[in-house]
């Protein structure tokens, strides 16, 4: 490559959009995102057992709080590791998220996403705040990425103040009309992230126990308590049973455990169960617990129908 044709950039402004507007099917995929940084977080900590994530929405306000209570960054570790994309310390295979991307994804939905967190106490809360509007009004400029990046963050230091000890917190800002609807709807919200999240079974579901029990001490499952506007925490969709209508429900009647060894040693590629049911009929969609569910770090990957691909035409994976 000579200097002649030496490009100013190696990375095309065209990647802004890519890891924003266009990786996301639901607008309900930031709490995902949100809650898996979480999770890798307090999973590191000293008090794991007692991580904890509190949202607040304000549909008033177009604006959500995402906070957990985890280590925090310190005002180094945070402008390296908020500010840069696709560049992460994650480690692939052993963390949730990996990719350095996740943390944006609030832009993809609305006009500005600020993250706060300080890791002790003598510290100053940091502040960097993307401002998403100018971000996706240059991301299809040929400016150098770097260059949009650095125009549209803003770094400050807040002293003072009723903050944590340790803490990080997203704030997701003007959240689009488009993607309101999901986004401030709590209800919405609280089914999701208990089909989705790492939140412990429901203790109305007759298995919670045994289905806890499945893991072995050094497989056990990373739980979060996950409190939604100071209510009840979330809990999994499994309730204590089936119900079809109004008039017309099942009952869970035993559960079959699943453990799948591993090729290369002595321990297990995966682990699950299956709630039998009287087979009254299909399990309603709306109930968030039909199908083959798979969960990696407690979290689940895609939908009722992430395994389809791999599924005869013919079989049904409607069961429980």
């Amino acid at each position: 490559m000579t200097k002649n044709t030496e490009p100013a950039s190696l990375v095309g402004a065209d990647i802004l959009n890519l890891v924003t507007t266009g990786m996301y099917h639901t607008p309900l995929a930031v709490y995902r995102e949100y809650i898996q940084n979480s999770a890798d977080a307090i999973e590191k900590s000293e008090w794991p057992e007692q991580g904890r994530v509190d949202i607040s929405i304000s549909p008033a306000r177009k604006n959500v709080k995402i906070r957990d209570n985890g280590p925090g960054l310190s005002p180094t570790q945070a402008i390296r590791d908020l500010i840069p994309i696709a560049r992460s310390s994650k480690q692939r295979g052993i963390d949730r998220g990996f990719r350095g991307i996740g943390r944006l994804s609030g832009l993809a939905f609305a006009d500005r996403i600020t993250f706060r967190t300080r890791s002790k106490k003598t510290q100053p809360v940091t502040e960097i705040s993307w401002d998403g509007t100018s971000l996706r009004a240059n991301a299809n400029s040929y400016a150098d990425p770097e260059q949009i990046i650095t125009s549209c963050v803003k770094v400050s230091n807040i002293e003072g103040g009723d903050w944590p000890e340790n803490f990080f917190e997203v704030e997701i800002e003007d959240v689009s009309r488009y993607a309101a609807d999901k986004i401030l709807n709590r209800e919405a919200v609280r089914r999701y992230i208990g089909e989705v999240g790492p939140v412990p079974m429901s203790e109305s579901f007759p298995f919670a126990k045994e289905v806890e029990a499945l893991f072995s001490n050094d497989k056990k499952l990373l739980t979060l308590e996950v409190i939604l506007d100071d209510e009840m925490p979330v809990r999994r969709m499994h309730g204590p049973r089936v119900i079809f209508s109004e008039d017309r429900e099942d009952t869970y009647r035993e559960i079959q455990p699943l453990k799948i060894p591993a090729v290369d040693n002595d321990k297990y590629a995966a682990i699950g169960w299956v709630a039998h049911t009287s087979y009254l009929g299909a399990v309603p969609k709306g109930l968030g617990v039909r199908g083959i569910r798979l969960r990696a770090g407690n979290i689940q990957i895609g939908g009722e129908n992430v395994l389809d691909p791999f599924l005869r035409k013919n079989v049904s994976t409607g069961g429980a």
